[in-house]
């Protein structure tokens, strides 16, 4: 049996290419694009259509259009997307019938899937924005404050919960200031021993105390002269080490242990913490002096639960990122991004990024379901509680019941279908359509 191709078939077709697909008109404007476009960017098509070349420029680098239209000939390009996936597009000019451009269609492909592309180790990718992926306004102002604070010298604090990207966020301060090609050298103070830490952080001369190598060490401030230290998990750095911190902080100095000969060195000193240092401070174990000089610029990155809208780009971000690690191929459906964007995520970035991986690993078909997510999502959780579904029958029978808590629930505290939709990164429509669904049970 055949069918003949219709319009609508021919749209349909192109919409589900895995390939991304767009087509300009002749003065920078996008008057298509196809699905594949959220895989790569975390957008949907409705998103981009309609608007200009220049509106979209911060979702890619480099760019390829203003060429097309000036040499009027096929470009092929290597680019990176906004969440850091490699891709590589032909760009190609159709014109009318007196010669001139009349559209500019772009079939795009992302790394893993083209073999003309060399493959590259993925931290290696120069994007500037690859690492810190971020739509809502809490997270933008915390870049601007990082970019503010990556031209002076002086010391910031990083605080937020664990996972929430710190040390990624002070590596972005680095990377934006005018030590960017200085060393960055990050030291997690509580994975070094108390005992150890004053002489991994100073160094010490030869002969300095039992068991000392016989040349002496250098301490990692020494070695970092010139670029960025991150002193992360500053609040467990013993008291007895603080004072010796506080004077590195003000003057630039310190004295190896054993040494009468001071050390000065031209480093930026980040602090981040996942505890309440004032609390610390209240009971004794931080320094009052040291916590003041290390408030003066303070940035809080709130968790991934306080900032949803970051959730389904960091989805397609870690998504893209384990496919290529793992030379493996796969979707995401709906349906899960809804469970996910839902969750508490207690173990914010980081958590995440742990789910996702082993979702690309496990999971046999290429469309990940909500059946390939792990089992602990499917304790009911909104605003921070979590209460488990109760029984079930079947895995559709989780999901409905999953579903049923959450509206009824936005519900019963927002009250109008606006407000829930609103709260739950849903349309009106789709939320007004289950609120009759289970309002009537």
């Amino acid at each position: 049996m055949t069918h003949d191709l219709t319009y609508d078939d021919f749209f349909d077709i192109v919409d589900n290419l895995y390939d991304e697909i767009w087509v300009y008109d002749n003065n920078y404007k996008i008057v298509y694009v196809n699905k594949a476009v959220k895989r790569h960017y975390g957008l949907n098509p409705d998103d981009i259509i309609g608007k200009t070349f220049f509106e979209m420029l911060k979702f890619w680098d480099p760019s390829v259009l203003p060429s097309i239209y000036k040499s009027k000939k096929i470009h092929a390009i290597r680019q990176y997307s906004n969440i850091g996936v490699e891709l590589f597009n032909i760009a190609t000019p159709i014109f009318d019938k007196d010669g001139e451009i009349k559209f500019v269609a772009m079939s795009v492909r992302d790394k893993l899937y083209d073999n003309i592309l060399i493959q590259n180790n993925y931290d290696e990718n120069p994007f500037d924005y690859s690492d810190i992926i971020c739509v809502s306004d809490v997270m933008k102002r915390c870049l601007k404050i990082a970019e503010k604070l990556s031209d002076i010298d002086s010391i910031c604090l990083i605080t937020g919960e664990s996972g929430t990207g710190k040390t990624m966020l002070a590596k972005y301060i680095h990377d934006h200031s005018p030590r960017k090609d200085k060393p960055f050298v990050s030291i997690n103070c509580s994975a070094i021993p108390s005992e150890l830490l004053e002489s991994e952080l100073f160094g010490y001369k030869r002969g300095a105390f039992t068991g000392a190598n016989v040349n002496g060490k250098l301490g990692l401030l020494e070695t970092a002269s010139g670029g960025t230290v991150l002193l992360d998990e500053i609040g467990e750095i013993p008291y007895t080490i603080q004072a010796k911190l506080l004077h590195v902080i003000q003057d630039k100095t310190f004295f190896p242990i054993g040494s009468t000969k001071p050390i000065k060195v031209d480093i930026k000193i980040i602090a981040a913490t996942n505890r309440d240092i004032q609390k610390l401070c209240m009971t004794g174990l931080f320094r009052e002096d040291l916590y003041y000089r290390l408030k003066v610029f303070e940035i809080y990155i709130p968790p991934l639960r306080e900032r949803q809208e970051d959730i389904e780009p960091l989805i397609f971000f870690f998504l893209n990122k384990y496919s290529q690690k793992y030379n493996l191929s796969h979707e995401i459906s709906q349906k899960t991004i809804e469970i996910l964007k839902l969750n508490t995520w207690r173990g914010n970035i980081r958590e995440l990024s742990n789910v996702i991986e082993r979702m690309v690993v496990i999971t046999e078909n290429f469309k990940i379901e909500p059946s390939d997510l792990p089992s602990d999502m499917f304790s009911y959780q909104y605003n921070g509680n979590s209460e488990d579904i109760g029984s079930i029958t079947s895995f559709d029978d989780a999901v409905e019941k999953y579903e049923s808590k959450i509206i009824l629930k936005a519900y019963e505290k927002h009250k109008t279908s606006r407000k829930v939709a609103a709260a739950l990164s849903i349309s009106q429509t789709r939320a007004t359509k289950l609120l009759k669904k289970y309002l009537n049970k």
